[in-house]
């Protein structure tokens, strides 16, 4: 969703009308999940890179985080690809390479089957098969190689990374596996995405309970036990507070425990929603940009009572009917005080 996402980084102050950088010395982060589900994943990411070299010239930075939908679609996981990604990376010779692919595909079955098993190859069965593999297609498939252009893009780029007091991730850090380092993470899935070959028995890029997957830190419950699993996994990793995207859950940055897990996957895109926030962090103060104001979150040292008023804060900026009232509803008891 390109004008979303301009839209975006233009209220927190980083791009112009132009999508021309602005930021200066500010640091991007980008959570992963640039393809899939809208038709603008090649002007998100030409845009960033783009972005990349502007900020580096004012000595800034562009992270681009990997995401599961960025590993998801170089290993030819097409499930969730929306028709228009196709078709952005038509050219006039697009034709021409379909049917060239379709022969192809043909002649593969005539190998491969006996006669008898073949289909008839006739028109009906060609228009059917371009509605599997539309135009556009192919050069979506060359982009996303390994060696592509957006599937070396995307090899560049890390998965975890921290920034001061904060790690930033796409899925989020089991807290119950083996702690890896950043450079141990990092180093494996560039590593997997790098070689087609390898086995997915045990790989870092699909693992449920893997960075780019893992959704504990957004559903688990806020227990004193796992609590305590947060603390030594933040300190593991010499941080005060983790970001994660991967779960939208309510259009909004959602804290947990204490501020210590913040959920930055707001629905921006149109298929989610079109929420429009994102997370700032400005002088050690963390806020949730909300069309364009900042809110601030609730810190690790801040009583409960300071998560209810940051939800109450956000509940007039958010779109109507929000998620967050039933929230505040469900997780806060006046009853209780909890």
């Amino acid at each position: 969703d390109y004008q979303q996402f301009v839209a975006a980084l233009r209220d927190a102050g980083l791009v112009n009308r132009r999508g021309k950088w602005l930021g200066g010395e500010s640091h991007l982060v980008q959570i992963g999940d640039i393809p899939d589900r809208g038709p603008d994943s090649d002007r998100v990411i030409r845009l960033m890179k783009s972005l990349e070299r502007q900020a580096a010239e004012a000595g800034g930075e562009v992270h681009a985080l990997i995401g599961n939908h960025e590993t998801m679609v170089m290993r030819g996981d097409l499930r969730y690809v929306h028709p228009g990604e196709y078709e952005a990376l038509r050219d006039k010779y697009s034709e021409r390479r379909q049917k060239a692919y379709f022969d192809k595909y043909v002649a593969w079955i005539k190998r491969s089957t006996p006669e008898e098993e073949w289909p008839t190859f006739d028109r009906g069965y060609f228009l059917a098969w371009k509605d599997e593999y539309p135009v556009g297609y192919t050069e979506h498939r060359q982009a996303w190689a390994a060696d592509g252009d957006f599937g070396a893009w995307v090899r560049e780029h890390d998965t975890v990374v921290r920034i001061n007091d904060a790690l930033f991730v796409h899925g989020g850090i089991n807290l119950d596996g083996p702690l890896q380092t950043i450079d141990e993470i990092n180093a494996a899935v560039r590593a997997e995405l790098s070689d087609a070959r390898a086995s997915e028995d045990d790989s870092i890029i699909n693992a449920s309970d893997g960075p780019l997957w893992y959704r504990g830190l957004a559903v688990m419950a806020e227990t004193e036990e796992n609590l305590l699993k947060l603390k030594a996994m933040l300190d593991f990793y010499g941080v005060q507070r983790i970001v994660v995207a991967h779960t939208p859950l309510m259009g909004a940055i959602v804290p947990r425990f204490g501020g210590r897990v913040l959920l930055a996957d707001v629905g921006l895109s149109e298929h989610y929603g079109s929420e429009r926030a994102s997370l700032q962090i400005e002088n050690g103060i963390y806020s949730a940009l909300v069309n364009g104001q900042a809110i601030p979150l609730p810190s690790p040292e801040d009583p409960p009572e300071a998560t209810l008023a940051y939800f109450e804060a956000i509940k007039p900026l958010v779109r109507r009917p929000s998620k967050v009232d039933k929230y505040v509803t469900r997780a806060f008891r006046p009853d209780t005080g909890q």
